[in-house]
C-alpha cells in the first residue's frame, strides 16, 4: 500500500498514498454500486420475462420483492449519513442469486 519516492538527498524511500478524496471515495462507492445493480438485474428481467410468457416465475413473490428491495437499498447508498465515507452496503441472500441459475 506504500507508493516509491525519494528522501531529501534522492534515496528511494517508500511513503504511505496520500488520502483518498472525499470525491474519488464517492465515485468509487457508486462504481461499486452499479456493478452490484448489475449483478441482480438478471433476476428481475428473468422473473418479468416469465410473467410475459405466462409460465410460473423461477422467483416468489417475495423473493422479487427481496431482489427490488435490494436494488432499491443500493440506489440509495448516496443518500446514507457518512456517504462516502461510511457505508453500509445492503446484502442479498446469497441463496436468490443461486435460484433457478
Amino acid at each position: 500500500g506504500r507508493v516509491p519516492a525519494a528522501d531529501e538527498s534522492g534515496r528511494p524511500v517508500t511513503l504511505d498514498p496520500p488520502p483518498q478524496s472525499s470525491e474519488s471515495m464517492a465515485a468509487e462507492a457508486r462504481r461499486r454500486r452499479d456493478a452490484e445493480i448489475a449483478a441482480v438485474r438478471w433476476l428481475v428481467e428473468r422473473h418479468r420475462d416469465e410473467q410475459a410468457l405466462q409460465i410460473s416465475p423461477s422467483l416468489t413473490a417475495e423473493d422479487y420483492r427481496l431482489v427490488q428491495e435490494h436494488v432499491q437499498a443500493l440506489r440509495d447508498v448516496p443518500e446514507q449519513d457518512g456517504f462516502p465515507h461510511a457505508i453500509k452496503w445492503p446484502v442479498l441472500d446469497p441463496a436468490l442469486l443461486a435460484t433457478g441459475s
